[in-house]
Protein backbone atom coordinates (compact mmCIF):
# COMPACT_ATOMS: atom_id res chain seq x y z
CA UNK A 1 0.00 0.00 0.00
CA UNK A 2 2.38 2.17 -1.40
CA UNK A 3 0.05 4.79 -2.79
CA UNK A 4 -1.18 5.16 0.61
CA UNK A 5 1.76 6.29 2.13
CA UNK A 6 2.74 8.35 -0.84
CA UNK A 7 -1.22 9.85 -0.21
CA UNK A 8 -0.62 10.41 3.68
CA UNK A 9 2.72 12.62 2.52
CA UNK A 10 1.26 14.59 0.27
CA UNK A 11 2.46 13.19 -2.93
CA UNK A 12 -0.65 12.46 -4.49
CA UNK A 13 -2.22 16.15 -3.34
CA UNK A 14 -0.72 17.29 -7.07
CA UNK A 15 -2.71 14.95 -8.98
CA UNK A 16 -6.06 15.82 -7.51
CA UNK A 17 -8.25 18.42 -9.55
CA UNK A 18 -6.82 21.86 -8.47
CA UNK A 19 -9.90 24.34 -6.66
CA UNK A 20 -11.04 27.45 -8.41
CA UNK A 21 -7.50 30.00 -8.06
CA UNK A 22 -8.97 33.36 -6.48
CA UNK A 23 -8.67 35.58 -9.50
CA UNK A 24 -7.44 38.94 -9.34
CA UNK A 25 -10.29 42.17 -10.47
CA UNK A 26 -8.25 42.50 -13.45
CA UNK A 27 -8.67 39.00 -14.85
CA UNK A 28 -12.11 39.17 -13.25
CA UNK A 29 -12.37 43.02 -15.46
CA UNK A 30 -10.90 41.02 -18.82
CA UNK A 31 -13.18 38.64 -19.10
CA UNK A 32 -16.20 40.69 -18.62
CA UNK A 33 -14.28 43.11 -21.02
CA UNK A 34 -14.61 39.57 -23.63
CA UNK A 35 -18.19 38.89 -23.07
CA UNK A 36 -19.04 42.36 -23.56
CA UNK A 37 -16.78 42.48 -27.06
CA UNK A 38 -18.38 39.22 -27.82
CA UNK A 39 -21.75 40.48 -27.64
CA UNK A 40 -21.86 43.58 -28.71
CA UNK A 41 -19.61 41.85 -32.18
CA UNK A 42 -22.65 39.79 -32.39
CA UNK A 43 -24.76 42.62 -32.37
CA UNK A 44 -22.95 44.38 -34.88
CA UNK A 45 -23.02 42.00 -37.64
CA UNK A 46 -26.70 41.17 -37.08
CA UNK A 47 -26.91 44.98 -37.45
CA UNK A 48 -25.02 44.75 -40.65
CA UNK A 49 -26.87 41.76 -42.17
CA UNK A 50 -30.34 43.95 -41.13
CA UNK A 51 -29.13 46.86 -43.17
CA UNK A 52 -27.91 44.59 -46.36
CA UNK A 53 -31.94 43.16 -46.53
CA UNK A 54 -32.85 46.59 -46.34
CA UNK A 55 -30.38 47.67 -49.29
CA UNK A 56 -31.44 44.40 -51.15
CA UNK A 57 -35.23 45.59 -50.26
CA UNK A 58 -35.07 49.07 -51.53
CA UNK A 59 -33.54 48.01 -54.85
CA UNK A 60 -35.99 45.63 -55.78
CA UNK A 61 -38.21 48.52 -55.09
CA UNK A 62 -36.55 50.83 -57.31
CA UNK A 63 -36.68 48.33 -59.74
CA UNK A 64 -40.16 47.68 -59.75
CA UNK A 65 -41.15 51.35 -59.62
CA UNK A 66 -38.70 51.37 -62.59
CA UNK A 67 -40.36 49.18 -64.55
CA UNK A 68 -43.70 49.66 -64.39
CA UNK A 69 -42.82 54.04 -65.22
CA UNK A 70 -41.23 51.97 -68.45
CA UNK A 71 -44.88 49.81 -69.11
CA UNK A 72 -47.34 52.07 -70.97
CA UNK A 73 -50.47 52.26 -69.34
CA UNK A 74 -53.30 51.37 -71.13
CA UNK A 75 -56.65 53.26 -71.21
CA UNK A 76 -59.66 51.21 -71.04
Amino acid sequence: MEWRRARDTGALHELAPRSRRRRSPEGIELDRARKKIERLEGKLASHRLALDIQGKASELLERLLAESAEEPRQQP
